[in-house]
């Protein structure tokens, strides 16, 4: 074979593995995820549930953000673009604690002061798409 060939080849992997830009809005998430944003003074308690939650949380396909003192902490398996907290904060927040459901429509579906996750489940199950969802198993 030769080298160039061979070159080529070990290139080919990288090649087909895309680059994805840092999510800096939730446009990209819509029709595919609901979402989760939470603006807290206790975030670990927060974060904590939502782990202790995560066969549920990924059953709903919830992609969830926890806001704290300039940090963020997620359960996205993607890169956040640097102003990813900020973009969030003023589009969506109007207080601290804040916590916002986001359907997959990209409409807000419940906005309280307190993360309730039996209460968000069960508002997510009523919803007519997580029906269909349950429905054809997916």
């Amino acid at each position: 074979m030769k080298p160039w060939r061979l070159w080529l080849l070990t290139l080919l992997p990288f090649a087909a593995t895309g680059y994805s830009a840092p999510l800096n809005d939730l446009a990209p998430l819509r029709w595919e995820n609901r979402i989760i944003l939470a603006w807290t003074d206790k975030p670990q308690a927060v974060v904590k549930a939502l782990r202790r939650e995560s066969a549920a949380v990924q059953e709903r396909d919830i992609v969830w953000f926890v806001f704290s003192d300039g940090a963020t902490q997620s359960n996205y398996s993607g890169k956040l673009s640097d102003d990813f907290a900020t973009v969030m904060t003023e589009k969506y927040h109007r207080s601290t604690p804040q916590v916002l459901l986001i359907g997959k429509d990209g409409g807000v579906k419940d906005d309280e002061s307190e993360l309730l996750l039996k209460s968000l489940f069960q508002q997510i199950d009523a919803m007519p798409m997580r029906q269909r969802e349950m429905q054809n198993g997916s």
